[in-house]
């Protein structure tokens, strides 16, 4: 297990936690950094099912690749489920979860600022009201 791979998984199992502690029905998908397909997390409650990918930045913008927002939308469309992002903005101590829309095209891919995840992005409280009054 490579090291940004073992600090990755360590938000995966956080986020995993804090959705099951807060009453959701929450799992870490296996192998869900190697697959490139499957969400890292799936949490859910009656019926109403959410798929997490969770990105982790040291930087004023996390940048994804076209690829990573494809491979979560085809896999919300197919499972049944919203996709969403869980964004943690490490030295600014800001993790927020953004819709896909959320994020800004770049000529290579995607990006949330801090700025735009502030204002647009559901802290962990909010995200989880949602998800229970769907």
């Amino acid at each position: 297990m490579t090291k940004l791979y073992k600090h990755g998984y360590r938000y995966e199992w956080k986020l995993t936690r804090s959705l099951r502690l807060k009453g959701l029905a929450a799992v870490r998908t296996a192998g869900s950094g190697k697959s490139g397909y499957s969400p890292d997390v799936l949490a859910g409650f009656k019926g109403n099912i959410a798929a997490i990918q969770v990105k982790t930045t040291y930087e004023r913008a996390l940048y994804i690749s076209q690829g990573d927002l494809t491979s979560l939308l085809e896999f919300s469309s197919l499972f049944g489920s919203e996709p969403w992002f869980y964004v943690v903005f490490k030295k600014f101590k800001l993790a927020v979860f953004a819709k896909p829309e959320t994020f800004e095209k770049t000529s290579r891919g995607f990006k949330l600022t801090l700025e735009r995840a502030k204002s647009l992005g559901l802290p962990l409280s909010k995200f989880i009201e949602l998800l229970m009054n769907k």
